[in-house]
């Protein structure tokens, strides 16, 4: 019996099609044939007749040989039928590598990342970011990697996208490298049937294909055309595009470090290492550490230093710190460097990048952009209620800045917008009368939340500067607003900006007809003067602003300026005469029964009380200031109270009930960020850490302390922490650190007029100058006598005995016995009358020197 002829598949059609994408159906209905025709023509049981065998070819762009449509070639094994490996096609519209690669500073992580993403097995690395940060220099920098080229060996294809993309002649270009004829190409007359060849011809090649600059995702999927060995890089300005594209799955590019940014720029300009720091800092800080910003600066600069001359580069610098000309600098670009994005004759310069992205809004949203320049840049936020008061639109405009990148999230339902962004649109900004609706919002978001901190602490940049624009159109809503704000200043220690915007406020108000809104401002002003310690100018705003306040009969106000007066007045070494007018103030505010100002005066009453070693009068006014603050639930107050009463027990050596108040009103003060509070109570627990021996918990207090008291630039507190400092270092036998912190505290404090701490300071600059290895009994002795008379005359008992048992004790060390003795009982009186702590120390001293006594 005769054998039955072996069927043998045609893999070579079968493989054409495959490439192609091509579905059996599709073939044949290009050629006119049932689409069963196809399946017996691959699979061997049939061959096609001369007339489909000429369809077939014409349709493939291939002869009948390389179709397997002759007898002889028609089973080669799909091993066979591929070619040898050819060298990786290489798309010459890639861009051209960076010469100095200045502006890959800071991206080795983020290139490293990239790298890992395409190269173990992901499909796509999508990268999304402002104009200028860099998305386009990382994917040259990956286009021309070594490693790259190696893994994609088939090769890399560009396209450069825009907002003006011209889909097709990419697809053509792409479909040449690609090997299609041009006899195929000329039959390709439709971006589909483009997409269906160059995806054929892609096949199981291994490429990796970048779409750089994506406008417009149905644009940019036109190049989706990889086969499953193929891997995508695309970049776009646009967010939402690589969420669409990728998921949630893409990389924001993000600008760069200060560090990186003086890095970048120093590379460029070498000569700027030898400016000075802060300026190039500053230049960094504003245009945010955006790399386009930092390399048209950079190159800028470089521009003017080939003569040698310091001075032209110092002058450039001095130029750039105008926003405008940071905008409008300009550098030069070769063909293949252009960006997509902007027209043939439009130069690379921050205004050009940014105003594409512009262009593509609306009017609408061209002027809410404008309008949310008023808001402080990035690292500042602001909410959607505010952005939507001063855009006077709704949410989709506010969405629709967002789509285009030039907006960005900054939290939930919070925005910011980057330095460079800002910069343009405030420079396009044609009629700030736009900002009205956001100052009479913010003025009104002051009064609802005047006791929520933390609501005024996030909105804190964003309030002060629309405080300055309201002095110029609602200027009585503006100083009544400042007057409202800055107790949260002062609360938070922010001292500087409290005295900034009241000094506007005081102006404005100067001239307007108000006498009781510009006592309140000169209220304020006396309050800040008081916590900076420049007493003689407090003094001066709170007496002028009780005079205004006396003509207007105004009880309330009379009763602020007598507490704060009265403060003044005893920090001043002139207890007595504060006394009095804080209890010319208690009487008013008893009169009137009033609460709030009854628990102040109550507890400044009790402090003066305390300064003068007078602690159960102190104890007595404290503990009904206490019962007040809480009835009142006034939390400043409160924590107020409880350092005053922790104060007064220290004093008399009850460490325990002295921490146990102090750590109510840490707690309490933590919570609303009382800073000042904190501050004190924090050198309070580190002083008496120090009495009890707990050294290390001691300068653990203090220094945290000292922080925020450099930070609140409070030169009382870091005079107070400062001598607190040197006596614990003089307690361990460190001497050095001792005299630098007693050093740096002698020369704040004789830079304030505030007897009671200076007093206070020369007793531990005396002790040091006796403890020290070196001693030095004439200044010791010099020293306390100071302290004495300033003690004396201030009517500081606590002072006035720590300077006596200082001079006995340096009466001691020249062999002054008699006298030594006489100082020492002189001490303990005092500190026995008071009930002060330090009378133990002093009974033992004497005890041990003077025993035949």
């Amino acid at each position: 019996m005769k054998k039955p002829a072996q069927v043998k598949p045609n893999l070579l059609l079968k493989r054409e099609r495959e490439l192609r994408g091509w579905s059996q159906k599709y073939v044949a209905e290009c050629i006119g044939a049932d689409h069963y025709y196809l399946s017996r023509w691959e699979h061997g049981t049939a061959s096609p007749s001369p007339y489909y065998r000429q369809k077939l070819c014409t349709l493939f762009d291939k002869n009948a040989g390389e179709l397997g449509l002759l007898p002889q070639i028609a089973s080669v094994s799909v091993q066979e039928a591929i070619p040898e490996k050819s060298e990786g096609i290489h798309d010459a519209a890639i861009p051209p590598l960076s010469i100095d690669r200045a502006s890959l500073v800071g991206r080795d992580t983020m290139l490293s990342r990239l790298k890992e993403r395409l190269c173990s097995g992901s499909r796509v690395a999508a990268l999304n970011g402002l104009p200028g940060a860099g998305k386009t220099t990382l994917a040259v920098a990956l286009a021309h990697d070594d490693y790259i080229a190696d893994y994609f060996s088939d090769g890399i294809l560009w396209a450069g996208l825009g907002p003006h993309p011209g889909v097709l002649g990419h697809l053509s270009r792409w479909g040449n490298l690609l090997g299609i004829s041009p006899a195929e190409a000329r039959r390709l007359t439709s971006t589909e049937a483009w997409i269906r060849s160059i995806r054929a011809a892609i096949g199981r090649r291994r490429m990796l294909l970048v779409i750089d600059d994506i406008w417009e995702l149905q644009e940019a999927l036109a190049f989706k055309v990889g086969g499953p060995h193929c891997s995508y890089l695309i970049t776009t300005r646009f967010p939402y595009i690589t969420t669409q594209w990728t998921g949630e799955d893409a990389i924001t590019v993000r600008e760069l470090s200060e560090a990186d940014s003086i890095v970048l720029l120093a590379r460029l300009v070498p000569e700027l290492v030898a400016l000075q720091q802060s300026a190039v800092q500053s230049l960094v800080q504003s245009v945010g550490g955006l790399p386009l910003a930092l390399t048209i600066i950079g190159k800028y600069l470089r521009a003017h230093t080939y003569s040698g001359q310091p001075r032209r580069l110092q002058t450039a610098l001095e130029k750039l710190k105008s926003a405008r000309e940071r905008l409008h600098i300009n550098i030069p670009q070769a063909l293949l460097e252009r960006s997509p994005s902007l027209p043939d004759d439009a130069p690379l310069s921050l205004q050009t990048i940014i105003r594409v992205s512009d262009q593509q809004l609306d009017a609408q949203a061209q002027k809410a952009l404008r309008a949310l320049s008023v808001f402080p840049p990035k690292p500042n936020t602001f909410s959607e209620e505010a952005a939507l008061a001063v855009c006077q639109a709704g949410v989709e405009v506010i969405d629709s800045l967002t789509d285009v990148g030039l907006l960005e999230s900054g939290g939930p339902c919070r925005y910011t917008f980057h330095q460079v962004v800002a910069d343009y649109a405030r420079e396009h900004l044609r009629n700030e009368a736009s900002y009205l609706p956001l100052v009479r919002y913010i003025i009104q978001y002051i009064k609802n939340h005047e006791q929520d901190y933390k609501l005024l602490e996030q909105e804190c940049a964003n309030i002060l500067v629309v405080l300055n624009i309201a002095f110029n159109y609602v200027p009585a809503e503006a100083v009544q607003g400042t007057n409202i704000y800055v107790r949260f200043l002062i609360v938070r220690g922010l001292y500087g900006q409290a005295q900034t915007i009241l000094t506007q406020a005081e102006k404005i108000a100067r001239t307007l007809d108000d006498s009781l809104e510009l006592a309140t401002t000169l209220m304020n002003l006396g309050k800040v003067a008081q916590r900076l310690a420049d007493y003689t100018r407090a003094e001066s705003y709170l007496r002028e602003g009780l005079a205004l306040a006396r003509q207007n009969e105004h009880a309330q106000l009379i009763c602020d300026l007598l507490l704060l007066l009265g403060g003044v007045t005893a920090y001043q070494g002139n207890p007595h005469h504060g006394a009095e007018l804080l209890q010319e103030a208690l009487e008013l505010a008893r009169q009137d029964a009033d609460a709030q100002h009854i628990c102040a005066l109550l507890r400044l009453l009790g402090a003066c009380e305390s300064d003068q070693g007078n602690y159960r009068q102190a104890e007595s006014s404290l503990q009904e200031a206490l019962t007040l603050a809480h009835q009142n639930e006034d939390r400043e107050q409160l924590i107020e109270v409880l350092v005053n009463l922790g104060e007064t027990m220290a004093l008399r050596g009850n460490y325990t009930l002295a921490e146990d108040y102090w750590q109510q009103a840490l707690q309490i003060g933590r919570s609303i960020g009382y800073r000042h509070a904190m501050n004190t109570i924090l050198g309070n627990l580190g002083a008496i850490a120090t009495e009890q021996g707990q050294n290390h918990k001691a300068q653990q207090h203090l220094k945290e302390a000292l922080s925020i008291a450099r930070q609140m630039e409070d030169p009382v507190a870091m005079t107070t922490h400062l001598a607190n400092l040197g006596a614990l270092a003089l307690e361990q036998d460190k001497y050095d650190q001792a005299e630098i912190y007693l050093q740096e505290a002698l020369t704040q404090v004789r830079l304030l007029h505030y007897p009671w701490l200076y007093s206070g300071v020369l007793n531990y600059w005396g002790s040091y100058q006796l403890a020290r290895p070196e001693q030095d009994i004439e200044l010791a002795s010099a020293t306390f006598r100071e302290s004495l008379d300033i003690a004396t005359q201030g009517g500081y008992r606590e002072c006035r005995a720590e300077a006596l048992y200082g001079l006995a004790r340096t009466a001691q060390a020249q062999g002054k016995n008699t006298e030594a003795y006489q100082r020492g009982q002189e001490s303990l009186a005092i500190l026995d009358a008071i009930g002060n702590r330090l009378a133990t120390r002093v009974r033992q001293w004497l005890q041990t020197m003077f025993s035949n006594h």
